[in-house]
C-alpha cells in the first residue's frame, strides 16, 4: 500500500509540474494572458448557456485523471462500508487481507483461526497464503463461501459484504481475465497443420472419394466373340 500511495504521488507530481511548465511557457511566449481569458469565456459560456454539457465535460476530465493515476492498480482497491478492502490478484485468483476481513465483518480472531475457517469453506484451490509483505490472504471464493455457511449469514451486513465481494471483486476480475484470455488466444499464430478449417474437410472429402472409388460397381465385362465357321 505505502509503494502505491508513493507511486501515486510521483504521477501526481508529474502532472502538476507539466501543468506549471505549460503554463510558465505559455507566459514567457506572451500568450499566457489572452489563453487565460479565453479560458474565462469559454467557461462563462457553458456555465450560463449549457451547464450540463460543462458538468459532463468535468465529470470526463476527472474521471480521464483518475484513470490514468490508477492504471497500474485497477481492481485492487475496493472499499465496504467506508473500509478500505486490501485486494490483490494472484495466481489467477483474487485474495482480501485477512484484517481487511475481520474489519468487514467485525470480527478480530487470531489468523491462524481465520485461515483455518476459510480452509473448511469447500472451494477449489489453495484459502490462504502469506504475500512479499508477510500479510495473509485469503481467497476471496472461499470467503464468499465461508459468508454463506456461517452463522449469522443471514445478517444484512454480512449479505451486503458476500453479494459485494461477488458483484464488485469476483465478477469483473473474472471479466479481465477472460479479456486477457481472448487477447491471448487472438495473438497466438495458429500452427500449420493443427486448428486449421480446411484440414478437417479436405480429410472428409478425401475419405469420401476413398469410398465412392471402393462402393462403385465394376462395368460388366463383354463376352469374348466367337469366330465364324
Amino acid at each position: 500500500m505505502q509503494a502505491a500511495t508513493r507511486q501515486h504521488l510521483k504521477q501526481a507530481a508529474v502532472l502538476a509540474f507539466s501543468i506549471a511548465a505549460a503554463l510558465g511557457l505559455s507566459h514567457w511566449l506572451g500568450v499566457g494572458l489572452p489563453l487565460l481569458l479565453a479560458a474565462l469565456v469559454v467557461v462563462f459560456a457553458v456555465t450560463n448557456f449549457a451547464p450540463r454539457l460543462g458538468v459532463r465535460w468535468l465529470d470526463d476530465a476527472i474521471l480521464g485523471v483518475r484513470s490514468w493515476l490508477w492504471a497500474k492498480e485497477s481492481g485492487r482497491h475496493h472499499s465496504f462500508a467506508g473500509l478500505l478492502l486490501d485486494i490483490e490478484e494472484h495466481a489467477g485468483l483474487v485474495w482480501i487481507s485477512a484484517g481487511s476481513f475481520q474489519r468487514a465483518v467485525r470480527r478480530i480472531e487470531p489468523e491462524n483461526v481465520t485461515s483455518a475457517r476459510m480452509a473448511g469453506a469447500g472451494q477449489g484451490g489453495p484459502a490462504s497464503w502469506r504475500n512479499e509483505e508477510g500479510v495473509l490472504m485469503l481467497n476471496v471464493q472461499a470467503v464468499v463461501n465461508h459468508l454463506a455457511q456461517m452463522p449469522g449469514r443471514m445478517d444484512p451486513r454480512v449479505l451486503r459484504l458476500r453479494q459485494y465481494l461477488e458483484r464488485q471483486v469476483l465478477f469483473p476480475a473474472g471479466q479481465r481475465r477472460s479479456r486477457a484470455q481472448a487477447a491471448e488466444d487472438h495473438s497466438s499464430p495458429l500452427q500449420p497443420g493443427a486448428g486449421s478449417l480446411s484440414d478437417p474437410f479436405a480429410d472428409n472429402l478425401v475419405g469420401r472419394s476413398e469410398s465412392v472409388r471402393e462402393s462403385a460397381p465394376e462395368p460388366p465385362t463383354k463376352p469374348a466373340s466367337r469366330p465364324g465357321p
